[in-house]
């Protein structure tokens, strides 16, 4: 699936807001974004970061 222009720039601030945060939950919060923006399924997502895909 090719990139829209904005999905692309919003995945470049996610990856540099990924980069520059110290908070271990902002970064996982914003790699589920990542994540789901990619295409994946919740339940991929949580399985991922290891917790239940309703928190997804």
């Amino acid at each position: 699936m090719p990139y829209h222009p904005l999905r692309l720039e919003v995945s470049k601030e996610l990856l540099l807001f990924m980069k520059s945060t110290r908070d271990k939950e902002e970064y996982r919060r914003a790699y589920a974004i990542k994540q789901k923006m990619e295409g994946l399924s919740y339940r991929t997502i949580a399985k991922d970061l290891g917790v239940n895909y309703s928190n997804v």
